[in-house]
């Protein structure tokens, strides 16, 4: 039940008192800035005109205490709960003025060049290893062994943190290693390359890895702690009252880059996007999906505080904004853990509206339907207004969410929470590419 707020005026000073509590003081000149700031947001964020800012004055009583008040196209205040700590809203978690870095120990570098026994080979390998003597380099070229691959690792010799990257020689002359490929003539690349695993190790630098530079340890440990399934309702009105409902372990701090401030309490009034119910989905891919439908994101980083835990940082994007993606790819055949994936179903349809035709189908393989309201919107995807048919015939599930992608470029795609629960996920064509190129080798750590 809302709760009347008013503005109490004091000097220079306003104070925001709801229900006779008062929460936040704050000067003439700070409102003025957070009225830019609002205004700013809904320059910058409508879309297809389902989004709006809060502008009446009222607080919304949610499970943790959010308090909100707000003067006409005016300043946004708030309290919030986070990490446990009750925060006033006047300043928004803020991106930090010195991001997480790297430990102040770099990492020891073991090279590893597999070459084949042609004489082309043994050529191009001492080219190379006068190239890579002159950078300052020490190379090892071998053969490999049967099915070795390109590959970084973190190892520890005797106490020393060393990477070991294993590259590949091609035929002509240029080396493989991960998933970029190097010519002899231009070195800068490779010695770019080189440094950042030197700095951070086999994960890379937050900003391009897919574990955003979280040891293989820090990375499972945060998938343990975003696996606890959703218990109560996620309110998906706004994006402070989603994150501030799903209760996130207190070993996380949350902040916001400057962008996406803009959006933290942008009003959601799409009704599909309202209607998703995310209980009993783990945390992280609940977080994930109730952040989509805003065109925000979130990845989680090592706190560079001395108290340690984890940074949610809370970004503009979508899949292809090296954020934690929504949901993961199964690790287990279909077959497996959908039955009915590959079985041949009647299908005799007409003029259907797309998005009750998928829902029917996650019905019959007995798993939930989630949308990525924001990004369909943008690419003028609304799946209630698509229209499709197919004469009678019998089909699979599989061959329909292939079919209904194909004529509409949509993403259909059947992914698992950090605990293994399946669930169907929509999307443009474009975002799911972008999730089978970052993700196509990345499993959540064990929960």
């Amino acid at each position: 039940m809302g709760q009347h707020c008013t503005i109490l005026q004091s000097g220079l000073n306003s104070q925001v008192s709801c229900g006779g509590n008062n929460y936040v003081t704050i000067g003439r000149n700070d409102m003025k800035n957070k009225t830019n700031v609002a205004e700013n947001g809904v320059r910058n964020s409508l879309t297809t005109g389902r989004w709006k800012m809060l502008r009446h004055c009222c607080c919304i009583q949610l499970s943790t205490c959010i308090k909100a008040a707000a003067l006409t196209f005016a300043a946004l205040l708030s309290l919030f709960i986070t990490g446990g700590a009750t925060v006033a809203a006047d300043e928004l978690p803020g991106q930090l003025t010195q991001p997480p870095v790297a430990g102040t120990e770099s990492y020891a570098l073991e090279i590893d060049v597999l070459t084949q026994p042609q004489p082309s080979y043994r050529i191009n390998a001492q080219k190379w290893g006068r190239v890579f003597q002159e950078l300052g380099f020490a190379v090892r070229f071998r053969e490999g062994r049967p099915g070795e691959r390109t590959r970084v690792e973190n190892l520890d010799r005797n106490g020393t943190r060393t990477a070991l990257i294993v590259g590949i020689m091609e035929a002509d002359g240029r080396i493989i290693m991960q998933d970029r490929r190097f010519e002899i003539s231009r070195t800068q690349p490779i010695i770019e390359f080189l440094e950042q695993i030197s700095i951070w190790g086999a994960s890379g630098p937050p900003s391009s890895s897919p574990t955003w530079g979280l040891t293989t340890e820090q990375f499972s440990v945060v998938t343990r702690l975003l696996a606890p399934a959703v218990s109560e309702p996620v309110i998906l009105r706004t994006p402070m009252e989603a994150i501030d409902s799903l209760k996130l372990p207190e070993a996380f701090r949350l902040t916001f880059t400057e962008a996406a401030k803009e959006r933290a309490f942008l009003v959601l009034d799409d009704v599909d996007s309202l209607e998703q119910d995310l209980t009993g989905f783990s945390k992280g891919t609940a977080l994930a999906i109730a952040l989509a439908q805003f065109g925000l994101g979130f990845r989680p980083l090592q706190n560079p505080d001395a108290g340690g835990g984890y940074l949610i940082e809370v970004e503009l994007g979508n899949e292809s904004s090296n954020l934690w993606p929504v949901g993961w790819k199964t690790k287990e055949a279909m077959s497996t853990i959908l039955p009915n994936y590959y079985k041949s179903i009647e299908v005799d349809v007409e003029d259907v509206e797309v998005g009750g035709f998928i829902k029917a189908v996650a019905d019959k393989l007995q798993v939930a339907a989630f949308q990525s309201s924001w990004e369909l919107n943008a690419a003028q995807l609304n799946l209630n207004e698509l229209k499709y048919s197919r004469k009678p015939d019998k089909v699979s599930p599989s061959r329909i969410l292939m079919l209904l992608g194909d004529k509409f470029q949509l993403g259909l795609d059947v992914r698992t929470d950090e605990s293994g629960k399946c669930f169907l996920w929509v999307t443009t064509r474009q975002d799911f590419l972008a999730f089978r190129k970052r993700f196509a080798h990345v499993v959540p750590g064990k929960p």
